[in-house]
């Protein structure tokens, strides 16, 4: 099984050093399992009952539920977007049954590409990638029954915090591990395997860098975080 064009990681919370991955539309099963040690690469997973148009991104709960954020609408014509929820998988299933949540814009169709879940992982918030170079902000409560995406507000206006990474190609995916202290990412091509294997950030801190899966057409890192 190739990881080819990933889109979206998250860090399990069931099982040490794995890391689950999921493709871009059209890119073959969406969740993928990977080993952060050897970057060897488990059974694909598929999701019973849903078919899939544009995943851009994943997240997980502290309890062990992973959101698949179908999300993606290059051409802005969806009616609607769907975030799918799922217990995360043991290690050998081959298939999950999903919960799927319908989502549709206050304000149209917009294409989106990254998805987080709030702290207590009552809400999703959604970012958008705009022709203008302007993202747009939504958030939806995932315990509401009403199908729609309000516009996210002031809690955005705080600074967000900023560090360098290493250059990637077509850098896709971000994820942490529960502790805060690891940043795994994922490109969409090989091109970024030509990481170094150490890199030095700020004054004071440091990231280690390791390419774990060389063997698969995307690359794939984890940055330990010495804070």
């Amino acid at each position: 099984m190739w990881v080819s064009l990933v889109s979206g990681c998250a860090v399990s919370r069931s099982a040490a050093n794995r890391v689950w991955l999921h493709n871009d539309a059209g890119n073959g099963a969406p969740v993928i399992p990977i080993d952060a040690r050897s970057g060897s690469v488990g059974r694909p997973v598929k999701l019973n009952g849903v078919e899939v148009f544009d995943p851009e991104d994943m997240a997980i709960t502290n309890g062990g539920e992973l959101v698949l954020a179908d999300i993606g609408d290059n051409s802005s014509v969806r009616a609607s977007i769907q975030l799918d929820r799922f217990r995360e998988p043991a290690l050998d299933p081959t298939t999950a049954d999903v919960t799927q949540i319908d989502l549709r814009y206050p304000d149209g169709a917009h294409n989106a590409e990254a998805m987080l879940l709030t702290l207590d992982a009552s809400a999703a918030v959604i970012f958008t990638k705009e022709r203008n170079g302007v993202s747009a902000v939504f958030m939806a409560d995932l315990n509401a029954t009403t199908e729609q995406v309000r516009p996210l507000g002031d809690m955005l206006r705080a600074p967000p915090k900023r560090f360098d990474l290493p250059p990637m190609v077509q850098g896709e995916a971000l994820c942490a591990s529960p502790d805060g202290r690891t940043l795994f990412t994922a490109s969409e091509s090989r091109g970024s395997e030509d990481i170094r294997s150490r890199y030095r950030a700020r004054p004071g801190a440091s990231i280690t860098v390791r390419r774990i899966s060389a063997a698969n057409r995307s690359a794939f890192g984890a940055r330990s975080m010495d804070r």
